[in-house]
């Protein structure tokens, strides 16, 4: 008697295979802004600024409107909704769209992060 494996499906892929953002000038204002898809499927590309807010700007922005996106370390675009900004503060940076014609102003823009630092504990043997 012989005994069949059981055979697994493989779930199927997303029409579009989310990719990290691409850094690029905007072609009217000429300002660096991050371009890629905002969700995994059914996406539509966007444009951010790349400065991230800080909590003061996103309850500002939310209260004005406007579209705000998380972006994952990894470079992943994600639209956020104003309730699930309001819900986890501090789980993604938060960016706002990208507007020539009303640029965020420089208060409400987190300050950058320093790189990542190394520790090297190592001893070194003479």
């Amino acid at each position: 008697m012989t005994t069949k494996k059981p055979t697994t499906k493989k779930a199927p892929k997303p029409y579009i295979q989310a990719r990290p953002s691409k850094v690029e000038k905007c072609p009217q204002c000429r300002a660096k802004v991050l371009v890629g898809l905002d969700a995994d499927a059914c996406a539509f590309t966007v444009k951010i600024d790349p400065a991230a807010l800080t909590r003061d700007g996103e309850l500002i922005y939310i209260v004005a409107g406007a579209l705000m996106y998380a972006l994952k370390p990894s470079g992943h675009i994600l639209r956020r909704s104003h309730a699930e900004i309001l819900k986890r503060p501090g789980h993604f940076t938060i960016h706002r769209e990208h507007q020539c014609d009303k640029p965020t102003p420089a208060h409400l823009l987190a300050p950058a992060q320093p790189p990542a630092m190394t520790v090297n504990d190592d001893e070194t043997r003479f």
